[in-house]
């Protein structure tokens, strides 16, 4: 059976490590793509939501401010501004609530979107009410408080729990990518061992042969080539 040479046995090594390495680089490369990509899809999809939400909150304050300004001064100008900021606060719940992916921000965005819609009414019938200078104009303002601390609560609770969605996914693509670093560190380190015990074994199967040749030459230089 025919030896494999040094210079075969040296080849296959490097090969070998260039492998592992070229291997390394790729699982690098594609996992930091994917979280890559993680974070885009993050920016483009739950950000913008939260964003659009929080928008949501200021028209509703807006629609607030209006409909004060229409209590005080009885100008139709603030009471069609009032509701039509209020409209667009829960156009804009209603669309958050319709994409938002978090089990919880879509449950309380559904509860949110009734409260406004309850409340909207509400606001609409103490605007005729007032048109009318009924007096019952004022008691169904007084009963319409609770329902602005209730949209208020709506919107906070909301935002927190879409704030901890994001908060828990940036966690996750985090610690994979962490688990990430550390496989291959690890996978790096355990290469660099065998590269080194690899080499430890190749020189000593090198100087095993060289013991050889050397004890070979000795014995054909002992012997007496004159004699026939």
């Amino acid at each position: 059976m025919r030896r494999i040479t040094v210079g075969a046995q040296l080849g296959m090594l490097l090969s070998a490590i260039l492998a592992l390495m070229v291997v390394l680089l790729g699982v690098v490369l594609f996992e930091f793509g994917n979280v890559s990509e993680a974070y885009q899809a993050m920016l483009s999809g739950p950000v913008v939501r939260t964003q659009a939400l929080q928008q949501a909150q200021d028209d509703f304050h807006e629609g607030l401010s209006e409909l004060r300004g229409y209590i005080a001064y009885s100008d139709e100008k603030f009471a069609s501004e009032a509701l039509r900021r209020l409209k667009v606060s829960q156009e804009g719940v209603r669309s958050f609530t319709s994409t938002v992916t978090a089990a919880e921000s879509r449950q309380i965005g559904e509860k949110l979107n009734s409260e406004l819609a309850s409340y909207i009414e509400t606001l609409t019938q103490v605007i005729a009410l007032k048109q009318k200078n009924d007096p019952q104009a004022g008691v169904v303002l007084a009963s319409a408080r609770q329902k602005t601390d209730a949209v208020n609560r709506y919107f906070d609770d909301i935002i927190k729990a879409q704030s901890a969605a994001l908060g828990q996914r940036v966690r996750q693509l985090n610690d994979h990518q962490k688990t990430v670093l550390i496989s291959v560190i690890g996978t790096s380190i355990a290469g660099v061992v065998l590269a080194v015990l690899a080499s430890i074994w190749f020189g000593r199967q090198l100087a095993r042969r060289l013991n050889l040749l050397s004890e070979d030459l000795l014995t054909v230089s002992s012997l007496d080539l004159s004699q026939k």
